[in-house]
């Protein structure tokens, strides 16, 4: 009986890590959460009565596979393809996990690969150490794939790597204490397993809040980007008004000049009022306000430096991750906006063009610009073109988005050209 309670225990912390890996790589479906415990509870009483019914683990493992597809089948959206990848790299990480342990076990000669099978304490052991290596496995791997621990240090990759593998090498020691000497109770080795317990969730909740403020920052960079914005919308509704008054008395002063047939005092009396309405349109609207708020920001900088600025933006709906699009942008616009600087024109300009091709987004960024030598925009910084500023940022985002790139210099123009895949990234996964 007792036997039954643990091996039911052990299936339950199976589909509790099977729950996580699968709201890490899937949107649900509902909102009632009844539905999930009721089938997470029923695959959990199917892989307990499997256990209970036969012992070959090819069964067993056929079983699983079968659980964990059809859960994600019925609960969560995605693709098929996708669910069996998926369940199929769950399967994976247990046989991984179970190879791991039982060669720990054996190197370190606390036990062979029989005992792990058999009913005592080192199956016990087996089901804790493999349990932690394959809950840090899929928290890695989950991660990976969801792109949110590109920005964590080497130092905490080095100890989420080893701390799965020092908790299974300490419960084999405990383990092998407690056999050979009668000096440590059975509670002290529970405790001891509790507390490598308490150790391994701790440092997963580390790393949850350290994304959390990674996540936080990225945010408080936002918001100040969209005050920005905010800032230039209203000085750009502002401009309007005092431009619509401004219109209507310069217009009767035109009339005035052509009853006067003084049509050259007209006509640079037009070019001021098309001046005006050139620098009161600046306002970028995309339908994305962290896009706008960096196209706005970097154009209302460009005119503030007598930059001509054009702009031709034809895009539906932008899929792909914003934050990693205004790197592109920002970055391109910032080498856009020296090299006019640096271009000796006398009428530098910006030509920025945005369009969306089926799933596709292609950027096209043109400027004003001294001669570039494309051979060499990765030199240090003093010697280097600049628009080699940024370039490498710019080339990973790109690479992030899935897109490619290319640039070129023609005639006194710097041309850099982007394709990227308009498509969600976060939680992007092939089966192949």
């Amino acid at each position: 009986m007792l036997w039954n309670i643990i091996e039911a225990v052990n299936v339950m912390l199976e589909f509790i890590i099977v729950y996580l890996f699968h709201t890490k790589l899937f949107k649900q479906k509902y909102e009632t959460k009844s539905y999930y415990l009721a089938a997470y509870s029923i695959g959990a009483v199917v892989l307990y009565v499997g256990g209970l019914l036969t012992s070959n683990s090819s069964i067993l493992i056929t079983v699983t596979f079968i659980l964990l597809f059809l859960i994600s089948f019925f609960l969560y959206e995605g693709t098929n393809s996708k669910k069996i990848f998926c369940s199929s790299m769950f399967i994976v990480f247990i046989i991984t996990s179970e190879m791991l342990f039982i060669s720990m076990m054996t190197v370190l000669k606390l036990g062979i690969p029989a005992d792990i099978i058999e009913q005592g304490a080192n199956r016990i052991i087996g089901m804790l150490g493999t349990k932690i290596i394959y809950f840090w496995m899929i928290y890695i791997v989950c991660n990976l794939i969801n792109k949110k621990t590109l920005n964590i240090p080497i130092k905490h990759w080095i100890m989420i790597i080893l701390m799965p593998c020092m908790s299974g090498i300490i419960l084999c020691i405990l383990f092998q204490s407690m056999t050979s000497s009668e000096s440590i109770s059975n509670t002290i080795y529970v405790i001891s397993v509790s507390g490598l317990l308490y150790i391994n969730i701790s440092v997963f909740d580390f790393f949850e809040t350290y994304q959390k403020k990674l996540r936080l920052s990225v945010l408080e960079q936002v918001i100040e980007i969209e005050n920005k914005n905010y800032e230039l919308l209203e000085k750009s509704y502002s401009d309007m008004r005092t431009l619509k008054h401004d219109i209507e008395n310069q217009i009767e002063v035109v009339k005035s000049l052509i009853e006067q047939d003084n049509k050259n005092s007209a006509e640079m009396v037009l070019k001021n009022v098309c001046k005006k309405l050139n620098s009161a349109g600046v306002v970028c609207y995309t339908g994305e306000s962290i896009i706008d708020s960096i196209l706005n920001i970097k154009v209302k900088t460009a005119s503030e430096m007598g930059i001509n600025v054009v702009r031709c933006i034809n895009v539906r709906e932008f899929c792909l991750d914003k934050i990693e699009l205004c790197r592109v942008l920002g970055n391109a616009l910032d080498n856009a906006v020296e090299g006019c600087q640096r271009s000796g024109n006398n009428d530098p300009h910006i030509f920025i063009e945005i369009q969306q091709i089926e799933d596709k987004i292609a950027i096209e960024i043109s400027n004003s610009s001294d001669k570039v030598d494309l051979n060499n925009l990765q030199t240090s910084k003093h010697n280097k073109s600049i628009h080699g500023i940024g370039m490498d940022s710019i080339r990973a985002s790109v690479r992030i988005l899935g897109g490619f790139m290319n640039y070129d210099y023609k005639n006194g123009v710097f041309f850099l050209k982007m394709v990227l895949n308009n498509k969600v990234t976060v939680q992007a996964v092939s089966a192949t």
